[in-house]
């Protein structure tokens, strides 16, 4: 009973480091002198130890893992990376978007669009960048926990800064009402589609370089239906200098699973140029097969 006790006070005191307490230091470092703190505690091999190895041991099988120790490494600092920004989008302006963000983005996104994008690198400036052009986001994403650790109180904090900082509301997939008053109203839908297979839950299964992509297929089936412009992106990151890449284009094609193939192949080209950015690695078999 002990034993439970400190093993649990240990993980907690761990999930606050790791997902609370270093991101924050990007609030009071300057992002250059952050981001070299990030790779010098990524070091530590007791961070994140609780999936980092699972990943790059996932990833090994897929043949993208060339140095195992700087692997880890990499996936820990974009871990660091995508936390930070939860708290830079609280505390930063428009100024810091146009010096640390890269995009080939244009003026069709300042209008409804259905954006897909992988569960890749680090993306909350994507929403900052549609508010900073009057749009109004919404974002599909699976219930939170309800349980207190370092993890779930980013997550809310997450979901309070888009509200607040990126005119983004998050609405839960199943919640079908709320989708279509966002749709009638001209909103935008943002949703990430690479995820592990579910029962009672249709998907494309698109083969790749790497295999089958498990690909989410009703909102693609949606903006079909409802004839919306599709942008897929991609939303990377150089982690040796912290600048986001945000590589995005709009879909010429009309039919759902064109839409679905070039998402899923824009993803795994993604992968194989940078694996250690993929946060999917932990539910590979079921997202990757």
């Amino acid at each position: 009973m002990m034993f439970s006790f400190w093993r649990r006070l240990i993980q907690e005191i761990r999930g606050f480091v790791e997902h609370l307490l270093i991101p924050s230091l990007a609030v009071i470092l300057p992002w250059r002198w952050c981001v070299f703190v990030f790779h010098q505690l990524a070091k530590w091999s007791w961070l994140y130890h609780d999936y980092v190895p699972t990943m790059s041991e996932q990833a090994a099988q897929s043949g993208l893992v060339d140095d195992e120790k700087r692997w880890q490494q990499y996936c820990k600092v974009i871990r660091m990376i995508d936390a930070a920004d939860v708290f830079l989008c609280l505390t930063r302006g428009q100024r810091y978007l146009t010096r640390y963000v890269q995009h080939n983005f244009d003026e069709r996104l300042s209008k409804q669009a259905m954006i897909f994008f992988p569960h890749y690198g680090a993306g909350i400036w994507l929403y900052r960048y549609l508010a900073a052009k009057g749009v109004k986001s919404n974002l599909l994403v699976n219930p939170i926990e309800k349980k207190f650790s370092g993890y779930n109180i980013l997550c809310r904090l997450r979901i309070w800064a888009l509200a607040h900082r990126a005119n983004t509301t998050v609405i839960y997939p199943s919640d079908m009402l709320t989708i279509r008053r966002a749709l009638r109203a001209g909103e935008t839908l943002l949703v990430a589609p690479d995820v592990p297979e579910t029962a009672g839950v249709g998907a494309f299964k698109i083969e790749t370089e790497l295999g089958k992509l498990n690909v989410m297929s009703g909102f693609f089936k949606l903006a079909e239906r409802r004839q919306l412009p599709v942008f897929s992106v991609v939303l990377g990151c150089d982690i040796r200098t912290g600048l986001r890449e945000f590589d995005g284009a709009f879909l010429i094609a009309t039919s759902a699973t064109e839409n679905a193939t070039y998402f899923a192949r824009q993803t795994v080209a993604a992968i194989l140029h940078r694996s250690y950015l993929w946060h999917m690695w932990v539910a590979r078999p079921q997202v990757l097969f």
